[in-house]
């Protein structure tokens, strides 16, 4: 038997979007932030022969970024206007 939906919680599939929106692109953000900063460090590496000094510490550099924009994030999301 299946219980009846309650109209307070259910939301339609469009709700269930545009909540979710927000989600979709942090993992991509994170990974995209982390390769551009090790990218970077492979090409000052490069220029200066340097391997792989700046390349450890973009890459370093690249994942505190990364983490602190993602928390940011799931902060901002977790965050509920007032009277909602």
């Amino acid at each position: 038997m299946n219980p009846r939906p309650n109209k307070k919680t259910d939301k339609s599939p469009a709700e269930k979007l545009r909540s979710a929106g927000p989600l979709l692109g942090i993992g991509t953000q994170l990974a995209a932030t982390m390769v551009v900063f090790v990218l970077v460090g492979k090409y000052i590496d490069d220029k200066n022969n340097t391997h792989p000094l700046w390349l450890l510490i973009f890459a370093l550099l690249g994942i505190a970024v990364g983490m602190y924009h993602f928390i940011k994030t799931i902060i901002m999301i977790n965050k509920k206007p007032p009277g909602k």
